[in-house]
């Protein structure tokens, strides 16, 4: 798909609405938290508590960009004591659900790193855990049917 159509199709303000409705059924969301949106020649969202970045250090959010037809997972955070509960998958599949819907993504790439990266007593990180591969030393994918 053309991205230059996809943002034709789109303002800032719709996604951000589209994306908060999505948002809803995550158990930590609520409506005073901000989504934040910037259209070049890609689509840049972030999501967080508040639109100050050094009080989201150690807050739930993430920001994912949108090239074509890939999302880019560039930042992805559970509160520390929110973590090994779920929250974790159930926000990648509310990101990847946005993304295929609202932009027609059908493959996600990211850099595992911190404690997503950290390898379980079975080999596993938490992407590989939801379905992710690696496909090269550093990065993983999942490509939805």
């Amino acid at each position: 798909m053309n991205l230059h159509l996809v943002v034709m199709n789109y303002n800032k303000d719709e996604i951000s609405k589209n994306l908060m409705e999505r948002l809803n059924q995550f158990p930590l969301y609520n409506n005073n938290h901000w989504v934040g949106v910037h259209i070049d020649k890609n689509i840049h969202i972030s999501y967080a508590p508040t639109w100050r970045r050094i009080e989201n250090i150690e807050k739930t959010r993430f920001d994912i960009e949108i090239q074509n037809d890939i999302c880019y997972i560039l930042d992805l955070n559970i509160e520390q004591e929110r973590r090994r509960k779920g929250n974790g998958s159930l926000l990648v599949r509310i990101i990847e659900e946005f993304c295929y819907h609202e932009f027609s993504s059908k493959k996600f790439i990211t850099t595992p790193s911190g404690e997503g990266a950290k390898k379980d007593k079975n080999g596993k990180c938490f992407w590989e855990k939801i379905g992710y591969h690696y496909f090269n030393d550093k990065e993983v994918e999942k490509t939805l049917p």
